[in-house]
């Protein structure tokens, strides 16, 4: 047997960074981005290998601590910041979704 980082057995199961290569954007999400984030979760994996293949990532996220090394990882991060009891998660999603679309079409 051999010790491997969770993200790793994953991406390489999954075929993840041939699908990142194929990508034009790359998009992940995480309930509460911060400093955990980057002990190997696998949002700061996906950002990692998006940034290695030379591909926009960003992270449609619940919260985000705003830490700078955290958010280094993003081109652009877009929290939610909806409280429980969470009535408003699809509008947000939605808006947030928007913001993004926004974002991309002007670097086209």
């Amino acid at each position: 047997a051999e010790m491997r980082p969770g993200f790793e057995v994953v991406a390489e199961a999954l075929g993840l960074r041939e699908k990142i290569a194929a990508a034009d954007y790359v998009i992940t999400g995480e309930g509460n981005l911060d400093r955990q984030t980057l002990d190997g979760k696998g949002p700061a994996g996906v950002a990692r290998l998006a940034r290695e293949l030379g591909k926009p990532g960003f992270a449609i996220v619940g919260r985000f601590s705003s830490e700078t090394e955290v958010s280094a990882l993003f081109d652009g991060v877009f929290p939610l910041d909806e409280t429980p009891p969470f009535t408003r998660t699809a509008e947000l999603l939605r808006n947030r979704g928007r913001e993004l679309g926004s974002r991309l079409i002007s670097r086209a």
